[in-house]
């Protein structure tokens, strides 16, 4: 009894000896933050300075003028014959070069999209089923005529000179974007007819850079014997937008920068050329017109950083 007795008081010792040693230790303590460190803000003023961007509004201004030219001679000859044989393409065509799929793909990018027409009101579904059907797709290509733009007209995505926006709340929507707006058409371009409208009132047309639906008033064809006419690799460009074509003291149409047309004869300092006018039979057929030197340049025009 007294050895049990003293092996209870060891132990109870033993373990008064441990408690009091780990209570006499003090527990770690977490190191201390780094002091914050001061970023200084600079004072800003009451009013910031106006920024002043010198950028000049004219080329001669920017750029220094001068009559170098930009291209050998030799080589501006052999792009201006590329030009010209490009722009004349849609003449040389047997029948057109467009699939069904690619003219009529308006009708299948905007067919699932909610419109809006000219009043930005949603687009009527009865004009968009009327317009489709103008299009009589069953019988593409029921054409194959060569002709030319006897005015400046639009080339459409669907026979409709109505306008066909999405959703004017968004920004970049709604007036003026027509998406049924393709391209424009100038004066003097030769076209490839390939397809009539069912109303007859349109006709799909390909050019040199595009395609698409024109009124049928805007384009004359273009026989045998206009196109030996016409066809010519002496041209004219047009360097003024709003250039009136006037011959014999009567307007026969308004010409843009960009529209070409057969130079005819000099007379003096001035051009005269051959503009495509449509007679009462929709035949092409021509007319003079007389251009001052800053309204039209022989082609090609040196490029030089002047012009």
């Amino acid at each position: 009894m007294k050895r049990l007795l003293g092996l209870w008081l060891l132990s109870a010792c033993a373990a008064f000896a441990v408690l009091t040693g780990c209570a006499g230790k003090q527990p770690p303590t977490a190191p201390e933050p780094p002091p914050p460190v001061r970023t200084e803000i600079p004072e800003l003023p009451e009013t910031l300075p106006d920024v002043l961007l010198h950028v000049p509004q004219r080329v001669e201004q920017a750029v220094p003028l001068s009559d170098s030219p930009l291209l050998g001679l030799a080589e501006q000859v052999i792009l201006h014959e590329r030009a010209l044989e490009r722009f004349f393409a849609p003449w040389d065509l047997a029948r057109t070069s467009i699939p069904a799929k690619e003219a009529f793909w308006g009708t299948a990018a905007y067919g699932t999209k909610q419109g809006y027409a000219e009043n930005l009101q949603p687009y009527p579904r009865e004009r968009w089923d009327k317009t489709v059907a103008l299009q009589d797709m069953a019988f593409y290509p029921s054409m194959a005529l060569p002709a030319i733009a006897t005015r400046n007209t639009a080339l459409r995505v669907l026979p409709s000179l109505r306008p066909f926006f999405l959703n004017p709340d968004l920004p970049g929507e709604g007036f003026p974007f027509d998406y049924f707006q393709n391209s424009a058409l100038w004066l003097g371009t030769p076209v490839f007819i390939s397809h009539v409208s069912r109303d007859r009132a349109w006709v799909y047309v390909e050019t040199a850079f595009t395609s698409g639906w024109v009124r049928q008033e805007d384009v004359a064809l273009a026989d045998e014997p206009f196109r030996k006419e016409y066809r010519t690799r002496v041209m004219a460009a047009v360097r003024e937008d709003e250039t009136p074509l006037v011959g014999a003291g009567k307007y026969l149409g308004q010409a843009h920068i960009g529209a070409i047309f057969p130079l005819h004869s000099h007379m003096g300092q001035d051009l005269v050329v051959r503009v495509p006018l449509r007679d009462a039979d929709g035949r092409a057929r021509t007319g003079l017109a007389q251009l001052g030197p800053q309204q039209a340049a022989p082609m090609p025009l040196p490029l030089t950083s002047r012009t």
